[in-house]
């Protein structure tokens, strides 16, 4: 029974409208957002440029983590860079110093939402951070792979085994009223991240888009569960959906991924560049330094396809 209600509550944050009409290649590794600002509003894809944000909400249960109780979504995400402390639900940020060599300046932090009251009634709060897409008759066929860099809190007690808190990644499809459903959860692909290393590792999830899946909604993201305040983030980075194209670059200068090669381009490349992040390295030998910059103005000036 409470395997059910689980799953009938996580269904219920869903409908919210994708500015694509399809599934499509989606990359995000977090290095343009500004982590001073509340809302940040910032995600790449490749070869189709996206209106939509990241879109966090939580599920919230009773003490016994049984009884479905209410639900509060959706909002911009990451939310919680310069509010934390204002009451404001706020329960994802851009971090800084978290990254290695792969990673970067900034990561994601995804964790439950202290500013919730209700975590002292030992009520089991659920934040869910995602990015949707609706699924066309275009995607039949395509195999998807949900992709990404993450890391436990050397700081928190994810793992701990005396903590109920937990992380999960996943792809879901959800079937929604405008395509006859009622936010039914139709698959639900996850992988379990409670006790992830503390060291940067490589987690995916896979999903085949099958005829019925036609007028559905994809989602890929994280949830993370906890109560009485018990610490629950981890730090993802290097998001990737990728249906086994999406990686081969047809304009690798096009950094910023918004099909047009211009300054943007450049401030882009040099913020990598200078955060030792491995997207700069244009000669593909692992290592930063001038040859990349020669390799990425000749790219520039070659112009895309």
């Amino acid at each position: 029974m409470k395997n059910r209600m689980i799953v009938c509550a996580a269904t219920l944050f869903a409908g919210v409208s994708a500015a694509n009409a399809q599934v499509v290649c989606f990359t995000d590794n977090f290095e343009d957002d500004d982590i001073n600002a509340v809302l940040i509003n910032n995600e790449e894809a490749m070869g189709n440029p996206l209106t939509d944000d990241w879109i966090v909400g939580a599920n919230v249960w009773d003490e016994f983590y049984f009884t479905y109780l209410y639900n509060y979504f959706a909002f911009p995400a990451p939310n919680n860079n310069g509010i934390s402390g204002t009451g404001v639900s706020a329960f994802s940020a851009i971090t800084p110093g978290e990254g290695g060599p792969d990673q970067g300046a900034q990561v994601l932090s995804v964790y439950s939402d202290y500013n919730n009251g209700d975590h002292a009634l030992g009520f089991y709060i659920e934040a869910n951070l995602f990015h949707e897409f609706p699924v066309d008759a275009s995607n039949v066929g395509e195999v998807w792979t949900f992709s990404w860099d993450a890391k436990g809190n050397p700081n928190g007690m994810l793992g701990n085994a005396d903590s109920i808190a937990t992380a999960t990644g996943f792809i879901k499809t959800i079937n929604p009223p405008s395509n006859g459903g009622n936010y039914d959860l139709t698959n639900f692909v996850t992988i379990d991240q409670k006790n992830i290393s503390t060291d940067w590792m490589r987690y995916e999830v896979t999903l085949e888009i099958t005829p019925d899946l036609v007028g559905q909604l994809f989602q890929i993201g994280w949830f993370v569960l906890s109560t009485n305040y018990d610490p629950s983030n981890i730090f993802v980075d290097n998001v990737l959906l990728d249906n086994g194209t999406c990686t081969a670059n047809p304009c690798p200068a096009d950094v910023n991924g918004d099909g047009v090669l211009d300054n943007g381009d450049i401030g882009a490349f040099v913020q990598l560049f200078l955060a030792g992040d491995l997207a700069a390295d244009f000669t593909n030998d692992g290592i930063l330094d001038n040859g990349d910059i020669g390799a990425f103005v000749a790219a520039f000036l070659a112009g895309c396809p």
